[in-house]
């Protein structure tokens, strides 16, 4: 079987001039396309994700070939786009370049030139997945960040993720906030063969209902955007806390998962949607599912494959590892020298429980490497780790403090009780950020903002 011919599209209100550019284009070994408007060639577009380069003439009636490219680049920052203009409107052609247009011709079309563009900027694209794919190899491993480690845990973790990553099917991660899901959801794509495509990320539980629906399955009506689940055509659609889709939007979800195509709802019909969609969720899906909050077909779709990530309490050993290589990241990052912690930096490190996981651990060492200048020590990390340990020969007496002064530890305190305010609010309300507000008598956004700060996210 005869691998596909590459496509070009030639929009041009006049059919004879597409009809000769596709001629000269077709012997080269390309399937030329035609359309002969700009909404045409933007319902070209989005119907055939398969369309690798747009030829566009400037000069058309209605919406012009300016507008049009700014529609492509809104939805397709890297699709080559040749702009064709007469002599007289080089200007125009020149406005285009910088819209972000690949280059441009000139009419009438010499046609050898014609070829050769189209040729370069098949190149180019080329290049670009190459450099792509070098970039995926030099991020494999730091996709896997948050399971760098030697306990049991964290090796069956990778271990799955590299198992479960070149199948193309569902994949559930559940895990505590700042287990690393997200990086867990990366490692997978990273690791597959839509690795050449997108990956989009979707938090579904940040925005009401309307918005969040816009967000995933676009707008509907000709000028409407494209939602993430056609932008990640052909690659992975993320979605973060997938417990939180309203039962309307899992509906549409479960529809899109099964025909594998979009009904956006207005004349143009429904669109091919190829897209492998990874979820996770803090809660339990299937209890959810069993109390009627979450549509069991849907669940089925989403969880061909669970991966279950283990809290950093159950990772053994593997605080001082991650820390070490945090610390070598940030310092690389940030261009820092701090060579190391000390025993009683490490000391703190190891006994804090670490609610917020591996993100509380990396935004930690993050902090210490900005503050230290040759080696971290308690007073680089974060207040919260302080600790006030009572002396064991005097009960009794005033507790000693080991390196902390009694306005550090009253602010370490303070903010653990927040935390932990803050955690049960979340707990209580079923993780619904809204609900956990209400609990805790702040807006959204100051909840948002502290389950940021505390890693909890």
């Amino acid at each position: 079987m005869s691998a596909p011919r590459p496509k070009v599209l030639i929009v041009d209100d006049e059919p004879e001039n597409c009809f000769v550019a596709a001629k000269a284009l077709e012997p080269e070994g390309y399937e030329a396309l035609a359309a002969y408007s700009g909404p045409e060639a933007l319902e070209r577009l989005e119907s055939d994700p398969e369309v690798r380069l747009v030829l566009l003439d400037i000069r058309m009636p209605g919406m012009d070939g300016v507008e049009v490219l700014e529609r492509i680049r809104a939805r397709d920052r890297d699709l080559p786009v040749v702009i064709v203009s007469a002599f007289e409107h080089v200007h125009t052609a020149v406005k285009c370049m910088r819209l972000g247009a690949y280059d441009y011709l000139t009419k009438p079309l010499n046609l050898h030139e014609l070829r050769v563009t189209v040729a370069n900027g098949f190149q180019m694209l080329r290049l670009r997945g190459e450099v792509s794919r070098l970039q995926v190899e030099i991020d494999r491993h730091r996709g896997l960040d948050g399971f760098v480690g030697a306990s049991a845990a964290a090796q069956r973790a990778r271990e799955l993720i590299q198992r479960v990553a070149p199948h193309d099917i569902g994949v559930l991660i559940v895990g505590e906030g700042g287990t690393g899901k997200e990086l867990a959801a990366e490692a997978i794509h990273a690791l597959s063969p839509r690795r050449d495509r997108p990956f989009i990320a979707v938090d579904c539980s940040l925005q009401p209902e309307s918005l969040l629906e816009a967000e995933i399955f676009g707008e509907p009506g000709p000028a409407g955007r494209p939602g993430k689940a056609v932008e990640a055509r052909g690659g992975t659609l993320y979605l973060h806390d997938a417990g939180s889709l309203p039962p309307t939007l899992q509906l549409r979800l479960a529809r899109l998962l099964k025909e594998r195509s979009l009904d956006r709802g207005d004349e143009r019909g429904p669109v091919p949607v190829d897209v492998r969609v990874l979820a996770s969720s803090p809660a339990d899906l299937r209890a959810q599912a069993r109390a009627g909050g979450f549509r069991e077909d849907l669940l089925g779709r989403l969880d061909e494959f669970d991966l279950r990530l283990p809290p950093l309490r159950e990772r053994g050993g593997d605080i001082e590892l991650l820390a070490r290589h945090f610390l070598e990241r940030f310092n690389a990052q940030l261009g820092r020298r701090v060579g190391g912690f000390s025993p009683q930096a490490l000391r703190m490190l190891q006994d804090h429980p670490w609610p917020g996981n591996v993100r509380e651990l990396l935004n930690a060492v993050k902090r210490a490497v900005v503050l230290a200048e040759t080696v971290i020590e308690p007073g680089h990390l974060p207040p919260e780790l302080a600790e006030v340990r009572p002396q064991a020969a005097a009960p009794a007496g005033p507790p000693a403090v080991l390196g902390v002064s009694l306005k550090e530890a009253s602010h370490a305190a303070a903010r653990r009780a927040e935390r932990e305010l803050v955690v049960r609010a979340l707990q209580e309300s079923g993780n619904n950020k809204t609900q956990a507000a209400r609990l805790l008598r702040v807006d959204y956004k100051t909840l948002q903002n502290k389950i940021r700060e505390f890693g909890l996210a």
